[in-house]
């Protein structure tokens, strides 16, 4: 990412804490996801929430976290539905709607506006609940926020829409990932998002189509090569 003509780029948050073991010859080499451990009857509890609502254990499951603690984080909401949409139609997937008890308005939005299949789960499961459910999509649609790295944590591919942040500040999604984004010069604008685009024209986001972050869903659905690991 190159911002008026700099270059920003920093090491992953995960190797900077390793690199502070160096001195003590502690995980040299070692480039871990962080790893959220689930027990079999944590799994086992997903599985039954899944069944008490009616969506089968063998259908596709794809998440969605259309939420972030700063508003210009969150991709269109709209996009988030004609994604659920697409995945229904395409693969006859069940959408999990992920967020916080705030967002509960939201997710139920995005739920409603996908139809049938889709499901919000926001501020009905705890933590571990939702990391469960997540362990259970095979595919994780994500602002850059909380849900996002609980995703990578589980093993859940994860496609991570970046407007204000980028990459280059050291937060993006490890694991089998792939963050959308679109180059502009205005771009990073904020170290963790604002309430309003400075520019006001929030194109980071405006710019990212449905079809583009559902191409990524698709290609991990068909397991096409390209996400980094």
């Amino acid at each position: 990412m190159l911002l008026w003509g700099f270059e920003v780029k920093t090491r992953h948050t995960v190797d900077a804490y390793l690199g502070a073991l160096t001195p003590l010859s502690v995980g040299a080499g070692f480039k871990p996801a962080p790893t959220i451990y689930l027990s079999e009857e944590e799994k086992n509890e997903a599985d039954k929430f899944l069944d008490r609502n009616g969506i089968s254990k063998g259908i596709t499951l794809i998440g969605l976290a259309p939420g972030a603690k700063w508003p210009t984080k969150k991709w269109m909401e709209e996009g988030f539905i004609e994604v659920g949409r697409k995945a229904v139609k395409e693969f006859g997937a069940g959408v999990l709607i992920f967020g916080g008890p705030d967002e509960a308005d939201l997710s139920k939005r995005v739920a409603e506006g996908i139809g049938n299949k889709a499901l919000s789960v926001a501020g009905v499961a705890g933590l571990k609940e939702t990391a469960a459910l997540i362990s259970r999509c095979k595919a994780f649609v994500s602002n850059d926020s909380g849900p996002m790295h609980m995703a990578t944590a589980v093993g859940t591919p994860v496609i991570a829409i970046f407007g204000p942040t980028v990459k280059g500040f050291g937060f993006f999604p490890l694991g089998r990932s792939t963050v959308v984004e679109k180059e502009l010069r205005c771009r990073p604008c904020s170290l963790h998002g604002s309430k309003t685009c400075p520019k006001g024209h929030f194109e980071c986001m405006k710019g990212i189509t449905a079809n583009e972050v559902f191409d990524k869903v698709e290609g991990v659905i068909q397991r096409r090569p390209g996400l980094v690991s």
